[in-house]
């Protein structure tokens, strides 16, 4: 068993409560420790207390868009690896305002099968590996 200083720390943020939570369910399932938020609003809340180590959103949502969220975790907490979906044209003009500001996002386009996912994640497991492992990360 893993020591939870081991354990990747997801937020998962989208406005549909039902994707939200599935995918949180299958990183649960999977060895993350998942939590699912269904705003750009509560997330931001929910990251003070979390500290995530992934920020997986939605771009498209009522209120804060993801990019803003990104944005604002980015700035918060530097190491965090942020993934955002989206299956809105209008994501492309955002994302190129967010680059005009410094910041570059992964983008994968909706709809994400939960294996993309869970690959980015192990990916990203075996760079931070490559660097000393989980217990380097902050928090």
């Amino acid at each position: 068993m893993a020591r939870e200083t081991d354990v990747l720390r997801v937020l998962v943020v989208d406005d549909d409560a039902v994707i939200a939570d599935s995918l949180a369910l299958i990183l649960n399932a999977n060895g993350y420790h998942a939590k699912p938020v269904h705003s750009a609003e509560e997330a931001l809340e929910e990251s003070v207390l979390l500290a995530p180590d992934v920020l997986i959103s939605d771009v498209v949502m009522t209120g804060k868009s993801g990019i803003d969220l990104a944005i604002y975790i980015s700035n918060t907490v530097p190491t965090c690896k942020i993934i955002l979906f989206s299956g809105q044209a209008q994501t492309a003009d955002l994302l190129a305002e967010a680059e005009a500001h410094g910041c570059r996002f992964e983008l994968l386009q909706k709809p994400v099968h939960p294996e993309v996912i869970l690959q980015r994640l192990s990916e990203y497991v075996t760079s931070l590996s490559e660097l000393g492992g989980l217990e380097m990360r902050e928090g």
